[in-house]
């Protein structure tokens, strides 16, 4: 009994100390004193703020609705936006780190993170009245969920069971994890759209990972479905109250060609993997 006790505190203190706590902690205090460096915003990022007040159809509703949120606390709107993206961008780390632990090792996912809150990019969006830095983190997170959703179940066995037993409820427990992140891959994807309608790109990963657990569900696994599709729920309730406003977003950066256009966004993919 005592010993439980005295591990408790243990575990707690060493949780509140792993690499990815204090990566998180450096990046919201280091962010926090550099929060007034700019002192103007972009004229996208103050429309974002008034989404509710006026009819405008230019954004979708997630950010300004986090930042409205945000306001009731700290009372100032640029600041609320400001921190807002400031949160999100640091939080980012949290998919970053685990995602990069799982591809490579816990020393690459401690560098990653420590490269990421050196970034320029990452840092200077982190401080504006913009989505980005929320649709970074979101993104991030569905491809986390979607690298989970799909490893393989594992049939070690579980201990103090017959061994067909033990593979056999492993497995379905293995199942049972795989679809849960399936289900974060759901609702982060509709979040990231809600955020910016970009994030309708992940449609291809929902379809892989339903593709892959396709089969065997429970009546509540079924119900979890329904509920990681709220965001999407939402999306369409927004599209049909306030309408599709903004394809400039896309129109604006497709060319005379298919081929052209691929061309173009090549030349970008660098600078979009440098700022993931």
């Amino acid at each position: 009994m005592n010993s439980t006790a005295a591990e408790a505190p243990v575990q707690t203190r060493s949780a509140f100390l792993s690499p990815l706590s204090l990566l998180i902690l450096v990046g919201i205090a280091g962010r926090i004193f550099l929060l007034n460096w700019y002192r103007g915003e972009y004229t996208d990022g103050i429309i974002q703020l008034q989404l509710f007040e006026n009819e405008n159809t230019y954004f979708p509703p997630l950010y300004p609705l986090l930042a409205v949120w945000m306001e009731s606390v700290v009372g100032h709107p640029i600041l609320a936006g400001r921190l807002v993206s400031l949160l999100a961008s640091t939080l980012a780390l949290i998919p970053l780190y685990h995602l990069t632990r799982r591809l490579f090792s816990e020393r690459a996912a401690l560098w990653a993170g420590v490269f990421y809150l050196a970034a320029a990019v990452p840092n200077r969006w982190a401080l504006r009245v913009m989505s980005d830095s929320l649709f970074t983190f979101f993104f991030m997170l569905a491809l986390m969920a979607f690298v989970f959703s799909l490893r393989r179940p594992e049939g070690e066995g579980i201990a103090h069971l017959p061994r067909k037993m033990s593979k056999e409820l492993t497995l379905a427990l293995s199942r049972a994890r795989l679809r849960r992140w399936l289900y974060v891959l759901i609702a982060a994807a509709g979040l990231a759209t809600l955020t910016r309608y970009q994030g309708l790109a992940l449609l291809p990963l929902i379809a892989v990972s339903l593709y892959r657990n396709r089969r065997g569900y429970t009546k509540w696994e079924l119900l979890e479905t329904v509920l990681s599709l709220l965001p999407w729920l939402a999306l369409l309730y927004w599209l049909r109250v306030r309408g599709f406003g903004h394809p400039e977003q896309f129109v604006g950066r497709v060319h005379a060609t298919p081929w052209h256009t691929l061309l173009a966004y090549w030349d970008m993919a660098e600078t979009f993997v440098l700022y993931l």
